[in-house]
């Protein structure tokens, strides 16, 4: 049996001892009664000798049974337990530590994080299982954006003590599944190597998240609020950015807050650029019965440039990370499109759908004629790439027609794509068209006719048939392609803010950073945000919740690890109070 606060218990056990033995020292010993004369009482001397304090305490049964109270209690404060569960007979233990951004919250008035407290506990955990059986095995797995192995089999809690400590917390969701998942094909493993089931293995998960256990030992850090000045978290969930089509300098942020708070709250929503505040709004959030809240506001700015906007909330929580977002707020200049198309003839309605998708000019030239000088963007309409170009650019029929005669249809498309967002082609039908090379995006029963490659960085998309040769032109899937392929080829052309994530690949050579902040990529300063409800909101709950089954400083686990035992020496101290005051009434005939 071990003790989570014996400090505590010894000196609850001592004061209360203490005063027991105090007030039988003081206490009065005897009922006063009026006599004639103590000399016809022979023990008269020993009553008034028994009502002067101070003096020595002779042996009584009420006496010890309040003595035996006194420690139970004392001991139910020291918060004993008892290991339950705990397959410490070799085999292996599995440690998953949550590196998630919500685990960066503060834990305690120490100013520890909810990864502090969990990293903490975790080394006494192996320090506990080693200690009992030397043949334990330890691997370590960090879960943040993916599932990764800190350590192989250990032999030594030293070493599962330093691949603990080496965690570092993230700013990125974290995929708990994953780790799940990646610790369970070590247990099957591990299960098929000894050819039983019996390799004991366990597996820990510490996390503030709620989820299915699956057969798994969830540890939630305790989080103590309670004493906080400030409660619960608040950040930013959801940010965009749009210029004014008729004004291009005009430009509007759209910015959605939620969090966990306990009261009715404002807070005000800054935007600024270098450093200098240039619009600013207050919100009001109102709690739901859980405490969640979420709000929205618009705010307008001129940019008369493309600029780097920090939008940051003013208050501060548990979770700093979630409190400030960048959006990069694109050139208000249009872009140019140059289409090269035979005899300088372009398809009319691919004219005007790339005129009103880009909002800037649109130019036609035959093969070989010179590009208008600042084009951002090349159409090849019925026109082979020229391969030299090292700007993004659409093909479109540039092989021509297999078949006139016989109409095909596309049997599927990649609805994830961003180019094929919000696209449907089931209504798509056209005349011959070729097989197109690269990454297929949607394919017939030829193969891929909608595809992107990319060279030297740069994204090339190809369609495999005309559009004079289809009935896309009629269908409001067409225009919506175009936008896409604009906004995915040229990023912020269109005037919609950029707004790059943590964890999510940015730039050509596909950078993933996982801290919330300026970073340099590709030679540009650019913003990563967290943007994530449900990390924001996790951050805000307070888990004080505690369960019998709990290690000291977690609450939750669903199973396993040390079983609380100080209700049943409280019970134990109530019956022997409940004896001692029996007894005592009976001492005074009162029952």
């Amino acid at each position: 049996m071990n003790f989570l606060a014996p400090i505590a218990g010894l000196i609850a056990g001592g004061v209360g001892s203490v005063l027991v033995l105090l007030y039988w020292m003081l206490r009065l010993r005897r009922r006063p009664v009026r006599v004639s004369s103590t000399l016809l009482w022979k023990r008269a001397i020993r009553d008034v000798e028994g009502n002067i304090p101070w003096q020595m305490i002779r042996p009584s049964m009420l006496l010890f049974l309040q003595l035996i109270a006194v420690i139970l209690l004392a001991i139910a404060i020291a918060r004993p337990t008892r290991n339950a569960d705990l397959h410490i007979g070799g085999g292996e233990v599995v440690v998953v530590i949550d590196a998630g951004a919500s685990m960066n919250a503060l834990g305690d008035l120490k100013g520890q994080t909810r990864l502090d407290i969990s990293k903490r506990e975790a080394i006494k955990l192996v320090r506990t299982i080693a200690g009992r059986s030397s043949t334990t095995k330890f691997r370590v797995i960090r879960a943040g954006a993916t599932a990764q192995m800190v350590s192989g089999v250990s032999g030594s809690w030293r070493q599962a003590r330093g691949a603990i400590e080496s965690i570092e917390g993230t700013d990125t969701p974290s995929d708990l599944d994953a780790a799940i998942e990646l610790a369970g094909s070590i247990i099957t493993q591990g299960a098929s190597e000894d050819g039983s089931q019996d390799s004991a293995v366990q597996t820990f998960v510490f996390t503030d998240a709620a989820f299915d256990d699956g057969g798994v030992i969830v540890r939630r850090p305790l989080v103590d609020n309670e004493r906080r000045d400030v409660r619960g978290n608040l950040g930013i969930v959801l940010v965009g950015g749009q210029r004014d089509q008729v004004d291009p300098v005009d430009c509007r942020i759209f910015v959605t807050v939620a969090g966990v708070v306990e009261h009715p709250t404002g807070v005000q929503v800054k935007l600024m650029v270098n450093g200098a505040v240039l619009a600013s709004k207050a919100i009001e959030l109102v709690p739901d019965e859980n405490g969640i809240t979420e709000s929205a506001a618009t705010l307008s700015l001129r940019l008369d440039s493309a600029a780097l906007i920090e939008v940051s909330i003013s208050r501060h929580d548990v979770l700093d990370t979630d409190s400030r977002v960048w959006v990069m707020m694109p050139d208000p200049l249009p872009i140019v499109t140059t289409i090269v198309a035979p005899d300088g003839l372009a398809d009319p309605l691919l004219v005007d759908v790339l005129s009103a998708v880009t909002g800037g000019v649109v130019a036609v030239v035959a093969p070989g004629e010179s590009v208008v000088s600042g084009t951002g963007l090349m159409i090849y309409d019925r026109v082979q790439r020229d391969p030299r170009v090292l700007i993004p650019t659409v093909e479109i029929g540039a092989g021509g027609a297999e078949d006139d005669s016989v109409l095909r249809r596309v049997l599927t498309w990649d609805r994830s794509h961003p180019v094929m967002r919000d696209v449907d082609l089931s209504g798509l039908s056209f005349a011959g068209g070729q097989v197109v090379d690269g990454d297929a995006l949607a394919s017939g029963e030829q193969g891929a006719m909608i595809t992107e490659t990319a060279e030297s960085g740069v994204r090339h998309l190809a369609v495999g048939f005309a559009l004079a040769d289809s009935n896309w032109g009629v269908q409001v899937s067409m225009p919506m392609f175009f936008a896409n392929a604009v906004q995915y080829l040229l990023p912020g052309t269109s005037g919609s803010a950029v707004i790059h994530r943590t964890g999510n690949p940015i730039g050509e050579n596909g950078t993933v950073i996982d801290r919330v902040g300026l970073a340099i990529v590709d030679g540009e300063e650019v913003g990563v945000s967290l943007l994530d409800r449900e990390q924001t909101v996790r951050a805000g709950q307070t888990l004080t919740n505690r369960s019998v089954d709990t290690p000291d400083g977690f609450a939750g686990a669903s199973s396993g690890g040390r079983v609380e035992l100080w209700r049943w020496f409280v019970l134990a101290g109530l019956v022997v109070l409940t004896l001692e005051w029996t007894l005592d009434l009976l001492r005074r005939r009162v029952i």
